[in-house]
């Protein structure tokens, strides 16, 4: 008498292809769960680093008595009315801030994914910044203008 308890090659093939398939249909869900989540967190960090630069630069310019734009050396200085000089500096994709003369390397890291900044001052004492942040594929524009309220002409 012969034993049919057991699962026949065809049985056992098809069981494979349907479990092949449902896995690889819930890694690509992981997969995209993983990238959309890395998105956004790449975005919040250049959002946060924005904010940070731009709520520091609009303190330190509103109160400037004076503003040297310096492209060649992607480096700005601010003379802020408590006289200190207050430069600013774009070097690598990260922007430094240094007091009282100081030499960079001991200044103040505020953003480290700066791509490039341009600064424009127009005859109104009207300063005008733009500023891109870059993190893997994403990337945010921070635009802003201040007016320095304590400009000495």
């Amino acid at each position: 008498m012969k034993d049919d308890r057991g699962f026949t090659l065809i049985e056992t093939i098809v069981t494979l292809a349907i479990l092949s398939i449902a896995i690889s249909m819930v890694s690509y869900f992981f997969m995209m769960n993983f990238n959309s989540n890395k998105k956004i967190s790449n975005l919040n960090e250049l959002q946060y680093q924005a904010q940070v630069v731009n709520d520091y630069l609009v303190t330190r310019l509103s109160q400037a008595r004076s503003i040297n734009i310096d492209p060649s050396y992607d480096m700005v200085t601010i003379d802020t009315y408590m006289s200190e000089n207050n430069i600013w500096s774009y070097k690598s994709r990260r922007i430094m801030h240094k007091a009282n003369g100081d030499i960079f390397e001991e200044g103040s890291e505020l953003a480290v994914y700066a791509k490039s900044m341009d600064f424009s001052l127009d005859d109104n004492n009207l300063v005008s910044f733009k500023i891109v942040f870059e993190k893997g594929k994403e990337s945010y524009v921070l635009e802003n203008s201040v007016l320095m309220r304590n400009a000495v002409n």
